[in-house]
């Protein structure tokens, strides 16, 4: 199984993606994976500091899709975040739907880049049927052909959203306790049986 891990580098502000293919994963990656500001320190790994990654990418499909590519593949996000949601009544409210908002939106962002890749991809593919078979197969040949045209079969993405509580407080994102966590699985399981179950009765037209 291969394992992505992202952070924020404090000092460049940068996305630090650690790859298991090519990086040692140990507990301090996975801290600094979880190290959101400002309910928990930042996290250190080697002589570097990170924050939490969902920072700058809450979803990182667009990390997924750099690394391992997007052809064929099944993606499932699970998305902290719910897009909808009442207008906010006070200044907590306003801070909690604020973070909603701009999660939310990175995650459409990736999506939306994967389905701007297929249609280059096509629109390449189109424009080669006007190219006689000799310069086509040499185009074939090339390394950059096979990265980024490789097989053509559609990226699936599965959305599971959860979906909250009204008048939840912004700790909501540091919130680790006992009763908490229990109160997400039980969402989570819910609501990851109920878009799988989507998916299939889709998959059974």
């Amino acid at each position: 199984m291969r394992l992505l891990v992202s952070a924020v580098d404090i000092e460049t502000a940068e996305l630090k993606v650690f790859d298991s293919y090519s990086d040692k994963i140990t507990a301090d990656h996975i801290l600094a994976s979880g190290s959101l500001p400002p309910g928990f320190p930042a996290a250190t790994i080697g002589h570097k500091h990170y924050w939490d990654g969902g920072m700058i990418s809450n979803s990182p499909l667009e990390q997924v899709m750099e690394r391992c590519g997007i052809a064929g593949k099944r993606v499932i996000i699970v998305d902290l975040y719910s897009s909808t949601r009442a207008l906010p009544r006070n200044m907590m409210e306003v801070l909690a739907r604020r973070d909603e908002i701009v999660y939310a939106e990175r995650v459409r962002k990736g999506m939306g880049t994967s389905g701007i890749i297929r249609d280059f991809q096509v629109l390449v593919e189109e424009m080669m049927g006007y190219m006689d078979p000799e310069a086509i197969a040499e185009i074939k040949q090339r390394p950059v052909y096979s990265q980024l045209m490789g097989d053509m079969e559609p990226i699936s993405v599965i959305r599971i959203v959860r979906q909250g509580a009204e008048g939840e407080p912004t700790s909501r994102d540091y919130n680790f306790s006992t009763m908490a966590i229990e109160k997400n699985k039980r969402e989570g399981y819910e609501r990851a049986v109920a878009e799988l179950a989507k998916v299939k009765a889709g998959s059974d037209k």
